[in-house]
């Protein structure tokens, strides 16, 4: 989700890998994103690399491509470093992920989903698109005072302090699927 002068909105993000043996651990943003953001999809990046790591997963072999539609739109805002961490382990890990979801949260180096602003602005916005699961950063539930009761009961607003917590509810079958390398993209499908 994303805040804006005139609003919220929901952004969506898209991520692709490209082999190339001349490019390796290239992350490549493309969207008209400000230098916020940019630091943002460094930080997931290289969370990332560090859960990786303790999974046994290789993702050295190739540079990656993070684009945020409607790139003629400036974008800007750690707010969007949860949904570039779930984009990104849907792709390392050929997941795909629960749909109908949106999220906002900054993310530390260490997994911790940070506050962030607009949040009344972009729970909005998902209500607006039909989306009726939201997760925010724990410590923005004291935003959700100032969203009508009608909308706040019509959703469903998970708060969350650690990108693990978010990574088990947007994965199909939890963020146990990530760690059991055994389990077929096509039986995560079916969950």
């Amino acid at each position: 989700m994303a805040w804006s002068p005139v609003g919220g909105k929901v952004q969506i993000i898209e991520a692709t890998k490209l082999y190339s043996s001349k490019e390796k651990n290239r992350l490549v943003l493309t969207g008209l994103a400000g230098q916020t953001l940019k630091e943002s999809v460094l930080i997931a990046q290289h969370w990332i690399q560090s859960f990786v790591k303790k999974n046994e997963v290789n993702i050295d072999n190739f540079c990656v491509h993070v684009h945020l539609p409607t790139g003629g739109i400036p974008k800007d805002g750690p707010s969007a470093g949860i949904t570039i961490v779930c984009a990104l382990i849907s792709l390392f890990w050929k997941i795909p992920l629960r749909p109908m979801i949106t999220m906002t949260g900054e993310i530390s180096l260490n997994g911790y989903v940070l506050p962030v602003g607009g949040v009344k602005e972009k729970i909005l916005a998902a209500y607006n698109s039909n989306i009726r699961t939201v997760i925010i950063p724990d410590h923005n539930m004291k935003d959700l005072k100032t969203i009508p009761n009608n909308i706040r009961e019509d959703l469903n607003i998970i708060p969350v302090k650690h990108l693990e917590e978010v990574l088990d509810i947007v994965i199909p079958g939890g963020l146990a699927i990530l760690k059991n390398p055994s389990v077929t993209t096509m039986e995560i499908c079916k969950l």
